[in-house]
């Protein structure tokens, strides 16, 4: 997906990142059980492959990817309520501090009691709740 959304942030992972070599699979106490190396396991022809990379590293080039893209971002704010507004569709964010954001697609990295999730996945939400 990120190779489709633009090839300068897949380059930009990558350096970040290091490419695996092996995969190692362990048992509960820590014993190895098999070792595999990684071009055995992954034959593809597209230039795709696994890499580690530090999730702090990751999440800083995707939000600097993001404010580049002139994307708003929130921090600092819990999600109370997540509708569609009839009138024009857009998602209409309410936030803890009375504030609201409307936008085309909503993004929710909003915790384990997501409201964003609860409004998406759940059955007794409204009847004008995306659909798939």
């Amino acid at each position: 997906v990120i190779r489709d959304i633009s090839p300068d942030l897949l380059a930009a992972i990558r350096e970040a990142g290091c490419p695996y070599e092996y995969r190692r699979w362990m048992r509960h106490d820590g014993t190895e059980v098999a070792v595999a190396s990684e071009q055995a396991l992954v034959r593809r022809d597209d230039g795709l492959h696994s890499v580690g990379i530090r999730r702090w590293k990751l999440q800083k080039i995707l939000f600097d990817a993001v404010v580049e893209a002139g994307i708003q971002v929130h921090f600092g704010k819990r999600t109370d309520e997540v509708r569609i507004r009839p009138e024009d569709s857009l998602v209409e964010i309410t936030f803890g501090d009375g504030s609201q954001a409307t936008c085309h697609i909503l993004l929710g990295a909003d915790g384990a009691r997501s409201k964003v999730r609860e409004f998406v996945a759940t059955e007794t939400s409204n009847s004008s709740r995306l659909k798939y």
